[in-house]
């Protein structure tokens, strides 16, 4: 291992192999290249550090260079020599993108003044600290956009109007007009705001991450300045900055070269791209866009490109057919994911193929359990807090899974096929810990379309600690019984889920609290969040992107799709969804609950 030199240069059609290469044997290879990666030069840092400037910096050592190629400058007053309106801002300009640290109040006025003096066209901004669901802000650092339209901020030397919101697949788009209250010159710009991408971490998922870079990589927003920031401006500012150049050449079919990008980045600010887990994640991200490059079609060009390609789907060789045997064979999660704990908690697993990787199990804190139990976090669409996928509880795993409830602030569950007889809905549950089950209330369905599900709910106390109602939503239609794992009335399955949502939202207005089990913990659980992603997306922003999900969820729940017919089937859900949402069917728009 020691003599062996992993190159750097690899093309597009190597990068799942690039990827997978470094992240084998504990990421090995990966780490020894991200340490070689390009140091801090103190030597190039004296105005940054100069005590007049002290005040305008928010992190040590997190600073521009000097040069005037890689350090914005702002403009300054002839005659004025006070500190008030030195040209200095922590911000860098790395081949025309500024990369910046996040504003404080007390370097607002700056912030803006930067805007409006580089003719910034689209602010990127790569943070946490504001929910888009919530609408609430962290304290950290001072706000120059408002969650309300019309609302203006002001600071010393602007006003700041949002002028529209526009929520998008995991960001929200805003646009901003600026007016100086000293020339009431006005400028205006698109905000785009990715929330969930958290400080030293990495996002979600890895394609609407690139969805972001390609929007701002299309031909007529390449001349557009750009401006990107997250807190300290270094690590996921760094992450986006190299994913965006990378991309042009994947697009070009260039050699790529990804310590090379980060090398050359790292010369106009230091620290960008600032851990390992980001720097895997920028590899990651390369692999997804060769297994599919697209980040899903508007809704009327899906339906025409699925039309056209039915009647073939099921031959070799066809589209489909090829899309989905490409992805089974380019996925591959087993050779670089483990199962090594459910293994040894096989007594725990109903079905030994239905088990969850250990990167992404979900940990039970009680020192009193095993801390092991079949239950995989999978991400969905809405929230950073994601979906459980789970098995049916056994007698035997009912304690692990009503902490498990507790313990992640769970509130609605959906079953996706009919309970067994004897389940965790039919009778009060009591446990030697404290944690104490009671059965409230059964509902049927009264839908005129049919009888497919019945709702539950029961509540949940810990001792004295805890208690939660919880939501549960069953589906009582039949599922095919020819290794096809399909619900055998589409346009039933697909009311379901159109209802699963509604009552989410109806019970839980941020729907961050879900969890879903088939029998098994296997394909039907993971068809329907694949389902359920589908829907969101297409209520956010009209956009159908099967083939993104599929892979996500198969790379989080081991054996998460069987079949070419569920693939296929995707496509006809999709279909279904538009002809009910024409003819008005559908609960989620009927009581306005789209997002």
């Amino acid at each position: 291992m020691d003599g062996f030199q992993h190159p750097y240069n690899f093309t597009a059609g190597e990068a799942i192999k690039k990827w997978r290469t470094l992240v084998a044997n504990d990421g090995i290879l990966l780490e020894r290249e991200f340490n070689a990666l390009q140091k801090l030069d103190t030597n190039r840092i004296t105005i940054a550090t100069n005590p007049v400037n002290k005040s305008k910096n928010r992190y040590a050592l997190v600073y521009p260079y000097d040069e005037d190629y890689c350090r914005v400058c702002l403009k300054k007053e002839i005659n004025d020599q006070s500190n008030e309106h030195s040209d200095y801002i922590n911000a860098s300009v790395i081949w025309s993108i500024p990369p910046v640290w996040r504003p404080s109040e007390q370097t607002l006025d700056d912030f803006i003044r930067m805007i409006v003096e580089q003719q910034i066209s689209v602010i990127v901004m790569l943070s946490y600290t504001y929910d888009p669901i919530t609408c609430t802000y962290a304290h950290e650092h001072a706000a120059y956009f408002s969650d309300k339209i019309n609302a203006v901020i002001e600071t010393k030397s602007y006003t700041i109007r949002t002028t529209s919101i526009i929520p998008a697949y995991r960001y929200i788009g805003r646009r901003l007009r600026i007016k100086s209250k000293l020339t009431d010159v006005v400028h205006n710009c698109e905000q785009l705001h990715y929330p969930h991408f958290m400080d030293k971490g990495i996002p979600l998922d890895c394609h609407s991450i690139i969805g972001l870079v390609m929007r701002l990589r299309e031909p007529m927003n390449r001349h557009h300045r750009v401006l990107v920031h997250c807190s300290a401006g270094i690590g996921r500012t760094g992450v986006f900055i190299a994913l965006y150049y990378l991309m042009g050449a994947f697009e070009r079919q260039q050699i790529l070269n990804v310590k090379k990008i980060v090398d050359t980045i790292r010369l106009y600010r230091a620290h960008l791209v600032q851990t390992v887990e980001q720097y895997e994640y920028i590899y990651r991200c390369l692999a997804a866009v060769a297994i599919h490059p697209c980040d899903g079609r508007g809704l009327d060009t899906f339906i025409e490109y699925y039309k056209n390609l039915l009647p073939t789907a099921r031959i070799e060789n066809s589209i489909i057919y090829d899309d989905y045997e490409n992805r089974n064979n380019r996925i591959e999660s087993d050779r670089y994911l483990t199962t090594i704990t459910a293994e040894q908690y096989s007594n725990c697993n109903r079905n030994q193929l239905f088990i969850p990787y250990d990167q992404n199990r979900v940990i039970l804190h009680s020192p009193s359990e095993s801390m092991y139990i079949n239950a995989s976090n999978i991400t969905n669409v809405i929230g950073p807090s994601g979906t459980i996928l789970t098995q049916e509880p056994m007698q035997s795993t009912l304690q692990p899974f009503f902490s498990m409830i507790l313990q992640e602030y769970k509130k609605f569950i959906v079953a996706v096929e009919q309970l067994e007889k004897s389940n965790y809905t039919q009778s009060e549950f009591v446990s030697s810990s404290g944690i104490k089950v009671d059965i409230s209330t059964v509902n049927r369905s009264k839908h005129t379309f049919g009888d497919y599900y019945k709702s539950h709910k029961i509540q949940i106390k810990h001792n004295t600690v805890r208690e939660a109602d919880i939501f549960i939503f069953e589906y009582t239609g039949e599922w095919t019984n020819d290794n096809t794992y399909l619900p055998t009335n589409l346009e039933q399955f697909v009311r379901f889920v159109d209802r699963a949502i509604y009552h989410q939202r109806k019970l839980d207005l941020n729907r961050l609290g879900l969890i879903v089990h088939d029998r098994d913990g296997g394909t039907k659980a993971a068809f329907y969040c694949i389902v359920q992603n589908i829907f969101d997306r297409l209520l956010i922003d009209g956009r159908v992107s099967i083939e993104n999900f599929v892979t996500d969820i198969c790379q989080q729940r081991k054996h998460a799709l069987m079949s070419l017919e569920q693939y296929i089937a995707l496509h006809q859900i999709v279909c279904i969804w538009n002809n009910l949402k024409n003819r008005g069917a559908l609960e989620c728009l009927i009581n306005n609950t789209s997002f």
